[in-house]
């Protein structure tokens, strides 16, 4: 599998191997706190899958995608938010 994750601004999007996007989620990049103490962090609010999508792995890979993220932008925690 070839799957390929893209970010703007807040939004993260899986793309399959002709391009075609399958899943997508929205990231909130702010500040959390951890043990008293603010750090930087982001969290996941809401994500969906085309149903087409469904079982070929494109939302892991997105999952994956964000978590690489949201390392890449120094965010020492990390949540999905049940919204």
């Amino acid at each position: 599998n070839t799957e390929q994750v893209y970010h703007a601004g807040t939004a993260l999007v899986a793309a399959d191997q002709d391009g075609r996007i399958g899943a997508a989620l929205e990231a909130v990049i702010q500040p959390m706190w951890w043990g008293g103490a603010q750090v930087p962090g982001a969290a996941v609010s809401w994500v969906a899958t085309e149903p087409s999508a469904q079982g070929t792995g494109l939302g892991g890979a997105l999952m994956c995608g964000a978590v690489r993220h949201f390392y890449e932008i120094g965010a020492a925690a990390s949540a999905l938010w049940p919204f």
